[in-house]
């Protein structure tokens, strides 16, 4: 789930609605297929990404912890 209401001066409570993902018009239940993955907005219109299948995160390598303080 993404908040998108977190930083705005408008609340979901205030009858504020998603009407656009991405630039694209959606209503709720419908999709967004990026090359990254789905982009949706829920039938409660709540938006949701999930990453397209074989997608992840490039690996980050971190020398252990002896050998990085050495460098001290």
């Amino acid at each position: 789930m993404i908040f998108l209401f977190a930083n705005d001066e408008f609340k979901k409570s205030d009858g504020v609605i998603v009407t656009h993902l991405n630039g694209q018009a959606v209503a709720p239940g419908e999709e967004i297929a990026l090359n990254e993955g789905r982009l949706a907005l829920t039938d409660k219109g709540i938006p949701f990404f999930e990453l397209a299948t074989g997608f992840r995160m490039a690996r980050l390598y971190l020398q252990a912890p002896e050998v990085a303080s050495d460098h001290f």
